[in-house]
This record gives structure tokens, C-alpha cells and sequence, in this order.
């Protein structure tokens, strides 16, 4: 006798099929349209076991650093396996690119390697950052039916929900939190399916952010680029450290620009704003990556009113206690320094270079008119206006096609990373989203912003805090946006000189004209 839990069953099995032959039908018939070189027995088995070879490595590093009580204390071997890492990612992108293996199976590979990279990390306590403790407090509050940015961790009102695994780990007890309403409904979400484990709260933050990988998959088959290129988001080394070990939230915000790109690709503008707003709502930077997806005015208006909306929806729930809907954002902009300035790497480094011109130059620009704004009120200003000249030249200029707006959200994000100078290795993440998708002048710049990152927490780790990991971070990002510049300033020329040369054709040909008439009058 068939019972309805037989029934429900059956239904799932034949969806998850159907899933694996949409999927199928595409791979085959790209890896047809794509095989350059014959894929023979022989150059398949060397092709992925070259590539497994590099990912077992890299699982096998990770596996190492899990072991560690405190990552921080290994911060010598951190850093050469970090190295390590670096140089196997690279490889093994190189070679997926070089050698163009056969589709399903180096897809199924990256997949696999991910996930065992990820899996390393889970049962290993947090302690490179220890955000993840909020994210379960959160939960926890919020299945209780309180409104999480009505009472900090300590006071008296929540003294109940207080245990011995997750309350001694969160960080800023005294203060609310500060993340926005998305982020609040994905804590919620995974305290339900499992509360009160940090290390359930990783593993749920890994498998979305497997579901990037699937997306990206989509976008690049979309796009005609061979999707085995998600390597460079799978395999990343700081990003399978920021996930697994750390478990930060970025991978969902991740998620949802990578979906965002993808409805713009199929010319859902509403729906593109209402996930770029999902977001912003979990990290509010990501909002940097709204003009990378402008079209036509009718669409930009949908975009807008998408990302509105959804945003008033998000943070309606909340308004009961009012301005503290904002959590810790205020004090967050005053402890981190960027009301004050200290935050601003390139600043100091600017003053660094002003204080050390001769005395004369010096004192002029200390006398002059320039002097009545302080230099941080300047340096923000130059900011604004940098990220204001990049979104108006996507409004002027929309992109048509999936790798036009990872160009541009890379781009966007290189600015702001560049100039901000967040010290948090994984703000870097949402610019690791567009890594696959980008053009190849784009992907060294990008990849030097986000490999430099991972070297942004030696700095504290090392007792003599040197100050290698500060110029390598800092100052690799400003090498990066220097490359930016150089290849926004090729491609003007290039467009200038092609725009030029239809207007100059017709001018030649009326001049042999001219010759031929008047060698026949002659």
C-alpha cells in the first residue's frame, strides 16, 4: 500500500532527476561545442588527475591548519601554507584554463574539492573571527519572538538566554547588533533547522555557499565561457578560510549579487534590485554594486523600485524600537575610524608623502585655501566622487551581457576597497564573486585585491607587528586600481580610435576620387 510519505517521496526523486537532466543537457552540449582538443582516454585521465593532485593539496593544507587550537599562534606556518595555497589555486586555474578538460568531470572535481575544503574547517572552533557567535545569539533571539536590536547581549532583559557555549564567544557584548534585517531572517532561518551550534551554522553557511557555485555555473554557461573557470571562486584559499573556519555571512550576500546578475541577465530588473537589496540587507557595501546593473531608464526605474521596496518590507518587522533599528552601525563607523580618518591607509600614506616635501611646498599647501577642510573631510570626498565618476559612467554606458556587469561590479568594488581600505579580509568576498566572470584584463587586478587580503591579518598575528602584511595588502589593492586605470585608459583610446575610423574612411575615399578625376581631365 502506498502511504503519501511514499508519494512525497516518488515526487521528490523524479524533481531531482529532472534537476540533474536540465543540468546535464547543457554541459554535454557545451563540452561538444567547446572540445578544441580531442578529449582522448588518456589527455581526459591526465587532465583531472593533475587537477586532483592540486586539490588534494589544498584540502590537505586545510585539513592541517584545522587542526590548529588557535590559528594565530601558527602565524609563521599560516603564512607559508597561506603561500602555498596561493600558488596550488593558481595552478590549478591556470591549467583548468590552459587545457580545457572535459566539462562534467572537472565540474564534479571543483565541486567535490570545495566541498571537502569547506568540511575541514567545520569542527574546528572559530578563532581568526568570532562574529559567527552572534549570528547563533541572534537566532536565538529572535526564535524567542524579540526583536534583535531591541537589547545587547548583557543586559539584564536577556540574562535568560545566556549559555556556556555561545554567550562567552560573542564579541561587543555592551552593544547591539549591527546587522541588517536579511541577515537577521538567514540567522533565524538556521537557528530553526539546527539551533545553538556554531559548527551547524558553518556547515549551512558552506551548502549557500556551494549554491554560488551552482549560480555562477549558470551565468558562465550563459555568458559562452567555459564553467569550469569557477574554480577561481571555489578554490580560493581566503575565501574556503572566511566560510569554513570563520563562517562569515558574506557568502550569503554573495549569493544573492551573483542571483542579482542573473536576473538581470534574463531581463527581470524588479526582481534583480529586490535581490541586490537582500544584499545590501546583509552587508551594506554590497549596495556598491548597484550601477553595474543599470539598462534602459524603464528598466533602471524597476531596478529602483525593486531595491526600495524590498528594502522598507525588510526592516518594517523591526521599526518597533526606532532609530535602534541602525544596531552598532553608528559606533561602528566611530570605533573602526572612518569618521575620525584613521582607517585610511592611503591617507596616511598621502600625508606620509606631503610632510616629507620641501619646507616651502609643505607650508604653501598647509597656508593655502585647500587647508580650511581637514584631510580626511578631502580623502572622503575624493571617494565619493571616484565611486559617483564609476556609476555614472555605467548609467552613461550599460553593460549588455553578463561579463559587462561583472566588469563592472569588479571594478566598483576594486575602487572602494582601494581607497575605504576596510582591514576585514572578507569584505573582499563580494569582489571574489565576479572573479569567474570577469574579462581577462580584469581578472590580474582582481585577483591581486583579494589574494592580498588574505595577508591583512599577519599584521596582528606576528608579536613584532611588522609591517609587510600592510603593504602587501594595502598596497597591492592600489596596484591593482593603478592596472584598473591603465586599462580604462587603453580601452577609451581603443573606442576613440575605432569611432574615428569610419568618419576617416570616407574622407580617403573621396580624395581618390578626387585623384581619378582629375588624372582624367588632365
Amino acid at each position: 500500500m502506498t502511504t503519501a510519505s511514499d508519494t512525497r517521496l516518488h515526487r521528490y526523486l523524479h524533481a531531482a532527476i529532472a534537476g540533474v537532466r536540465a543540468w546535464h543537457g547543457p554541459l554535454v552540449a557545451f563540452d561538444n561545442r567547446h572540445q578544441e582538443p580531442p578529449h582522448t582516454t588518456r589527455r581526459t585521465l591526465l587532465d583531472l588527475g593533475v587537477l586532483a593532485f592540486f586539490g588534494i593539496a589544498l584540502v590537505a593544507l586545510t585539513h592541517t591548519i584545522a587542526q590548529w587550537r588557535v590559528v594565530a599562534t601558527h602565524y609563521r606556518t599560516y603564512t607559508a601554507f597561506f603561500v602555498i595555497e596561493l600558488a596550488l589555486y593558481a595552478l590549478a586555474a591556470a591549467w583548468v584554463i590552459w587545457r580545457k578538460p572535459p566539462v562534467r568531470g572537472t565540474l564534479a572535481l571543483i565541486f567535490l574539492i570545495a566541498f571537502c575544503a569547506r568540511l575541514a574547517f567545520i569542527p574546528q572552533t572559530p578563532t581568526v573571527s568570532d562574529d559567527v557567535y552572534r549570528y547563533v545569539w541572534d537566532g536565538r533571539i529572535e526564535a524567542a519572538g524579540i526583536n534583535p536590536y531591541r537589547y545587547a547581549p548583557n543586559d539584564p532583559a536577556v540574562a535568560r538566554f545566556r549559555d556556556r557555549a555561545i554567550y562567552p564567544g560573542i564579541n561587543r557584548k555592551p552593544v547591539l547588533t549591527i546587522y541588517p534585517p536579511v541577515a537577521q531572517g538567514v540567522f533565524r532561518l538556521i537557528y530553526a533547522l539546527h539551533p545553538n551550534s556554531v559548527a551547524w551554522t558553518k556547515l549551512a553557511l558552506s551548502l549557500l555557499d556551494l549554491a554560488t557555485l551552482a549560480i555562477l555555473v549558470v551565468l558562465l554557461i550563459r555568458a559562452g565561457i567555459r564553467p569550469e573557470r569557477v574554480l577561481l571562486y571555489a578554490w580560493h584559499p581566503l575565501l574556503i578560510l572566511e566560510v569554513g573556519h570563520s563562517g562569515h555571512i558574506d557568502v550569503v550576500a554573495a549569493l544573492f549579487i551573483a542571483l542579482a546578475l542573473w536576473a538581470r541577465t534574463v531581463d527581470r530588473s524588479a526582481f534583480s534590485g529586490m535581490l541586490l537589496a537582500c544584499a545590501t540587507l546583509i552587508k551594506f557595501y554590497a549596495l556598491v554594486a548597484l550601477p553595474a546593473l543599470f539598462a534602459t531608464p524603464r528598466r533602471n526605474v524597476r531596478l529602483l523600485v525593486g531595491l526600495i521596496a524590498t528594502t522598507v518590507l525588510a526592516y518594517l518587522p523591526f521599526l518597533s524600537v526606532g532609530t535602534r533599528v541602525l544596531g552598532f552601525l553608528p559606533g561602528y563607523v566611530q570605533q573602526e575610524g572612518i569618521a575620525s580618518g584613521k582607517r585610511y591607509y592611503l591617507l596616511h600614506q598621502i600625508i606620509w608623502l606631503v610632510d616629507r616635501l620641501p619646507g616651502h611646498l609643505s607650508a604653501l599647501l598647509t597656508r593655502s585655501p585647500l587647508a580650511i577642510l581637514s584631510a580626511t573631510t578631502w580623502y572622503e570626498g575624493g571617494i565619493l566622487a571616484a565611486m559617483v565618476a564609476c556609476a555614472w559612467a555605467c548609467w552613461l554606458r550599460p553593460a549588455t551581457d553578463v561579463r559587462g556587469m561583472a566588469d563592472r561590479t569588479a571594478v566598483l568594488f576594486i575602487v572602494l576597497l582601494t581607497l575605504a581600505t576596510p582591514s576585514q579580509p572578507w569584505y573582499v568576498l563580494l569582489l571574489l564573486t565576479c572573479v569567474p566572470l570577469v574579462r581577462s584584463a580584469l581578472l590580474l587586478p582582481a585577483s591581486i585585491v583579494v589574494g592580498a587580503a588574505g595577508f591583512g591579518y599577519l599584521n596582528e598575528w606576528f608579536p613584532s607587528r611588522p609591517v609587510w602584511p600592510l603593504i602587501v595588502n594595502y598596497d597591492g589593492r592600489a596596484v591593482a586600481l593603478a592596472l584598473v586605470c591603465i586599462i580604462a585608459i587603453a580601452r577609451w583610446r581603443a573606442e576613440r580610435q575605432r569611432s574615428a575610423a569610419p568618419a576617416s574612411a570616407p574622407n580617403d575615399d573621396v580624395l581618390a576620387e578626387a585623384k581619378r578625376a582629375g588624372s582624367g581631365s588632365v
